[in-house]
């Protein structure tokens, strides 16, 4: 299901990615290893304000 949102979203003209994070379910960011995922979401963001 991801991967299909992932497809329909990447026609946009936004910048779109998927990462996959091992070992994670559906609550990524309140499960254990939050911070990791947290980590790869600012990562995202800074590589997107440093190209503009």
């Amino acid at each position: 299901m991801t991967e299909a949102a992932y497809r329909i979203q990447s026609k946009n003209p936004g910048v779109t990615e998927y990462l996959e994070i091992e070992g994670r379910g559906h609550s990524l960011t309140i499960d254990h290893g939050w911070r990791a995922v947290a980590d790869e979401a600012l990562a995202f963001l800074t590589k997107q304000t440093a190209n503009n």
